[in-house]
């Protein structure tokens, strides 16, 4: 048998006699791998080693699934667990989950640093979505936004697409930090219709989870914090909707198996979801209990602790209260050591007064932006706190109470109107955060004013060439320009609102038919290379064109501004195929995410980072 092959070419080199085999150390745990006429074999240190009958094998010879009518796996993979054990699937059948899978107990792979100590990643995406409210602003909340694109913000994923993006952050954050959010449980935010969502089932969940780690694991140099599943353990303490019950072992299930996964990896710090103190502070110790319930069901979820006040409004002195009590509660029941990280980006204003009327969680009216992301704020009165953090990216937007996700707490008096779809970016919302927040005032990231116009030196030598730079100087202003371009433009590659709005309102097209392009009768396969030439010889604009979805969001976030007539233009418009720039240096790690999206579809990129472009 093959495996006796590959056992033979090991023996040459191995030389470690046992009481288990002559030349094989006996192993740690019972899990087999390979069985032959010898016995059974597993794995230590990437060596083959021979499992220990005495220790194994009435495990082994004993399977208690049996007494149910069904067969031990094969395997330890866990798809999912209740009051009769660890189950797992082989050939299309359940099998039980040995327990010789569990003999050598947990392993601890997991950081013991605080990974927000450490230079903290900032998202891209919230500085363009930032910068697309710029022209709504006045020049002294223009400074104060300028000083917000400086703060960490987390990236959720939370979309079937999301595992894709994850290579392109982790290579543009180096050796930073960045924390990523999964979102993706089936059936999320069981409570609510805005967020709805997830995963289809648990299986595609673990597959999620996997598919994120495997990629994590890839960049041993980035330090990731992962938070897992904000709201989820809110709703299985108090999730009293039949949605809710009836997934309550679905959703510990799913926890325990990211938990596992997360939790045990040497370069990612694991934060299970823990609500906030508002929700769950009075339930301090059913909320510990639950928690160990899950862990208990993960042997190697080392999680670095819990996150709270994900997506709301408490103050950080009332969270670290509920840190507290928590953490109290989950020593008594063994679990130590444990640290907690507070969402701080809509907190900037106490609004315990107002919130207590209606426990409004979309879009608060009287939010302002909170305390900057940053690692242990203050460990002298904090010491259980790792890290003040925007796990919401304050302005992108809780839900709506309009289309096919409606939420009516959204539509309460004291939920800001007109917002979009939960994770869409909501430019009134953030600005009115921006307006009432105490920070972010003093210390403008905008150049200061040069004190005096710079004059040339006088030339040396026989050279007239001026020898400063005169871009240094005050700059002259076509009048001509300022007539005929459109006023309030951002940066360069912004998203500009109000352009778009102009040119969508001239435009002859879109407003009559659909702009949908016609499924192509085939797609087109470029045809063989000849000679050496490997360019293809098809036009490949003739086959379905990649639609960007970046740009679809840009025209999303200006719906607000417009009528419903031009709402459907724009929607039109959404279908059209547009180029993706490569144009900043973190531009071509983004590349991939664009190919695996676009499929066997057309997709244009346009180059721009010659050396002193333009």
């Amino acid at each position: 048998m093959k495996y006796l092959n590959i056992l033979s070419l090991f023996a040459a080199g191995s030389a470690f006699a046992s009481s288990c085999h002559p030349n094989y150390e006996c192993c740690n745990n019972c899990q087999v791998i390979e069985t032959d006429d010898e016995g059974r074999w597993g794995s230590l240190n990437g060596e083959w080693c021979f499992i220990d009958e005495s220790k194994c094998g009435d495990l082994l010879n004993n399977c208690k699934f049996e007494q149910y009518g069904y067969k031990c796996c094969s395997h330890c993979d866990v798809y999912l667990t209740d009051e009769m054990g660890q189950w797992g699937v082989e050939n299309n059948y359940w099998c039980g989950i040995p327990e010789s899978c569990n003999v050598s107990g947990p392993t601890n792979n997991a950081p013991t640093e605080n990974f927000f100590d450490n230079e903290l990643y900032i998202s891209p995406r919230y500085v363009e979505e930032i910068e697309s409210s710029m022209p709504d602003m006045s020049d002294e909340l223009k400074a104060k936004a300028k000083n917000v694109m400086n703060v960490s913000s987390a990236v959720w994923l939370a979309w079937e697409g999301a595992p894709d993006e994850v290579e392109g952050h982790l290579k543009a954050a180096g050796s930073k930090t960045i924390t990523f959010i999964l979102y993706m449980i089936p059936t999320r935010d069981c409570n609510s219709l805005a967020s709805a969502g997830g995963a289809s089932d648990l299986k595609k969940y673990q597959g999620i989870v996997d598919k994120i780690a495997n990629t994590i694991s890839k960049y041993p140099d980035v330090k990731v914090a992962m938070v897992i599943e904000p709201d989820t353990l809110g709703n299985l303490i108090t999730g009293s909707t039949e949605a809710c019950k009836n997934v309550h072992t679905l959703h510990k299930n799913a926890l325990s198996y990211a938990a596992n996964v997360f939790g045990n990896m040497s370069n990612v710090s694991a934060y299970l979801d823990a609500a906030h103190g508002k929700w769950l502070g009075w339930a301090a110790d059913k909320t510990a209990a639950v928690i160990k319930e899950i862990l208990d069901n993960a042997p190697n979820a080392n999680i670095r602790g819990f996150s709270t006040n994900v997506s709301n409004y408490q103050s950080i002195e009332k969270e670290y209260a509920y840190h507290e009590a928590l953490n109290a509660e989950l020593e008594k029941l063994g679990i130590t050591g444990k640290k907690f990280i507070v969402d701080t980006g809509r907190s900037g204003v106490d609004v315990t007064e107002e919130f207590d009327v209606n426990q409004t969680w979309c879009n608060f009216v009287y939010a302002g932006l909170g305390e900057p992301s940053r690692g242990s704020p203050d460990l002298e009165k904090m010491p259980l706190l790792d890290a003040y953090m925007w796990l919401k990216p304050p302005g992108e937007a809780d839900g709506s109470d309009v289309g096919s996700r409606a939420d009516p707490v959204c539509g309460r008096e004291d939920s800001f109107p007109g917002s979009p779809d939960a994770g869409s970016w909501f430019s009134e919302y953030f600005i009115s955060m921006l307006e009432k927040s105490p920070f972010y005032g003093e210390t403008s990231t905008t150049p200061s004013e040069p004190t005096e116009t710079v004059t040339p030196s006088e030339p040396t030598g026989t050279s007239s060439a001026p020898t400063v730079n005169f871009f240094d100087n005050e700059l002259y202003i076509s009048p001509r320009y300022v007539e005929d371009s459109f006023p309030g433009s951002p940066d360069a590659g912004s998203w500009f609102s109000e352009y778009f709005i102009s040119m969508l309102e001239k435009s002859p097209f879109y407003g009559e038919t659909s702009t949908t392009p016609s499924e192509p009768t085939e797609t087109v396969t470029p045809s063989e290379p000849t000679g050496t030439s490997s360019a293809p010889t098809v036009n490949f604009f003739d086959n379905e064109l990649y639609v960007n979805p970046r740009y679809a969001q840009e025209i999303k976030s200006s719906m607000q501004d417009m009528s419903k007539k031009l709402q459907a233009k724009a929607n039109n418009v959404m279908n059209v195929s547009s180029a993706v720039w490569l144009a900043w240096e973190g531009a071509p790690n983004e590349v991939e995410g664009h190919l695996k999206a676009a499929g066997s579809k057309t997709i244009t990129f346009i180059l721009y980072m010659i050396p002193t472009r333009d």
